[in-house]
């Protein structure tokens, strides 16, 4: 089977970096989808997390910048703190890369 996923949208929030157990650097951020190739239909946020070597940069971008992403599809499953179970969907990119900075607005 296949797990590829190639997106291209808005960062939403800023990104945040921690380190792993394993010493390798990992940063979070929301890649905004419009449902329409206009953008001008309904929005949503998925989240994204990259994680590299310690060697390698975080990929450089800040909210409102358009980027692309690929990665896989990756779903973890947990307790919520009122013992629910949950899941959460998200996109662990092995490849960021900005294409244009800033929000569309600005230009």
């Amino acid at each position: 089977m296949l797990n590829t996923i190639v997106l291209v949208g808005r960062v939403m929030r800023p990104p945040e970096g921690w380190r792993t157990p394993a010493g390798d650097r990992a940063c979070s951020f929301a890649v905004e989808l419009s449902s329409t190739a206009d953008g001008s239909g309904r929005a949503e946020a998925v989240p994204v997390v990259w994680v590299g070597p310690s060697t390698a940069a975080e990929p450089e971008v800040r909210m409102g910048d358009l980027v692309a992403v690929r990665g896989r599809l990756s779903i973890r499953a947990f307790r919520g703190s009122d013992g629910q179970r949950r899941e959460r969907f998200e996109i662990v990119g092995d490849a960021v890369a900005a294409l244009a900075s800033g929000p569309p607005w600005t230009k």
